[in-house]
């Protein structure tokens, strides 16, 4: 068993962005590694040199090959994790566009089973949470019930 998956912690792949960064931020916590992530560089929150070494080290090895090229040349962990973070906040964004449309669009279908259109409904609430967007219980419900009058 290596060290991450002690951790729960995935590699972080083209689809796992959001969770990867909230498991990221507790396991470099955890190493006593994440001000190293933190730290601005102007004299705030200045990390040893040793410490940021090792806090790039491990986001360079939860990462699969090929964000690779992303990370390779930050000589900090800030500048690996902002590199991350940038690469993925574009694509969160037209993935939450993506799953509001679908739930906006959330029908019945029919010969549909209500289990399992709730099941598909809780799904794109579930993708929708985990890349950090959160959708109030009266949208789901309105979108829920919008959907059977279809």
């Amino acid at each position: 068993m290596s060290e991450l998956d002690k951790y729960g912690v995935k590699k972080l792949d083209v689809d796992n962005y959001a969770t990867w960064a909230v498991k990221m931020r507790f396991l470099l916590v955890t190493k006593g590694l994440w001000d190293a992530v933190r730290a601005r560089g102007d004299g705030e929150g200045v990390v040893d040199a040793v410490d940021d070494a090792k806090a790039l080290a491990l986001i360079g090895l939860c990462v699969e090959d090929h964000h690779l090229p992303t990370v390779e040349d930050c000589e900090t962990a800030r500048q690996a994790w902002q590199a991350l973070e940038s690469v993925y906040r574009a694509r969160s964004m037209a993935l939450v566009l993506k799953l509001k449309r679908e739930l906006s669009q959330l029908s019945k279908r029919p010969g549909e089973g209500i289990t399992k259109y709730i099941a598909r409904a809780r799904s794109v609430l579930d993708q929708l949470q985990a890349v950090g967007h959160a959708v109030s219980a009266e949208d789901v419900v309105l979108a829920v019930l919008a959907g059977f009058a279809i």
